[in-house]
C-alpha cells in the first residue's frame, strides 16, 4: 500500500509540475504576444506619423499635386484656405486613422500641423478644450498658454507658431520641421516649412 501511495503521490506531483510548466509556457507566450502586438502596433503607427509631411509632398490633393496646390494657396491664387485645410486633413487622418476606424477604437494621439500660416489639426473625438489654447503676444514672435488653461496659464506654447497642445496633460511623441517647396517668388527664399507636433492625450 505504502509503494502504491508513492507511486499515486508521485504520479500527481509530475502531473502538478507538468501543467504548472505548461501553465508557465502558455502565460509566457501569451503575454509575449500581447506586448509584441502592442510593440507593433506602436511602430507602425507612429511611423504613419512621422511620415505624414514626407508623404504629403508626393500626394495629390483635390486632384492636384500637393506642392502645386500649396503655392497656389501661398501665393493667392486659391483663396480659400479652409478649403486647403479639410482636404489635407482628411489626407492625413485617412492615412494615419485608418486602423482605429478598421477596429472601432478611439486614437489617444492628436497632430498639429502649420504649412506655411494655416493650421491643420486633430484631436482625438473625447477630448474638450474649452477655450484654453495659444494666445499670440510680442506680434507672433512667442505665444502662451492664455487665461483658460488653468495652472498652465502664461506658459510658454511656441515660437513663430503656437502648439496648442503644450496647454493640456499630454505628451509629446514627436516634434519637427520639414522645408515645403515653394515656386520661386523673386528672392532666393524658394522653401517654406511645416511645423509638425504629435502628442498623446490623457484623461
Amino acid at each position: 500500500m505504502s509503494k502504491k501511495g508513492l507511486i499515486g503521490e508521485g504520479i500527481v506531483a509530475i502531473l502538478l509540475g507538468a501543467g504548472i510548466a505548461i501553465a508557465s509556457v502558455l502565460i509566457f507566450f501569451y503575454v509575449f504576444k500581447v506586448d509584441i502586438e502592442l510593440q507593433m502596433r506602436e511602430h507602425f503607427i507612429w511611423n504613419k506619423v512621422q511620415e505624414v509631411p514626407l508623404d504629403l509632398l508626393s500626394m495629390d490633393v483635390d486632384g492636384e499635386p500637393f506642392v502645386v496646390y500649396a503655392n497656389k494657396v501661398y501665393y493667392g491664387l486659391i483663396k480659400d484656405k479652409n478649403q486647403f485645410r479639410i482636404s489635407v486633413h482628411d489626407k492625413i487622418n485617412n492615412q494615419i486613422f485608418y486602423f482605429f476606424e478598421e477596429v472601432g477604437e478611439e486614437h489617444p494621439f492628436s497632430y498639429e500641423i502649420y504649412i506655411f500660416d494655416v493650421l491643420i489639426d486633430e484631436k482625438p473625438a473625447w477630448f474638450d478644450p474649452g477655450g484654453c489654447g495659444c494666445t499670440e503676444i510680442e506680434g507672433g514672435l512667442v505665444y502662451l498658454c492664455n487665461d483658460e488653461c488653468g495652472a498652465k496659464a502664461g506658459e510658454f506654447c511656441g515660437f513663430d507658431v503656437g502648439f496648442d497642445s503644450l496647454c493640456f496633460d499630454t505628451v509629446e511623441k514627436y516634434q519637427a520641421e520639414y522645408p515645403v517647396p515653394l515656386t520661386f517668388d523673386g528672392t532666393n527664399d524658394l522653401v517654406d516649412k511645416i511645423f509638425y507636433k504629435v502628442v498623446e492625450y490623457h484623461v
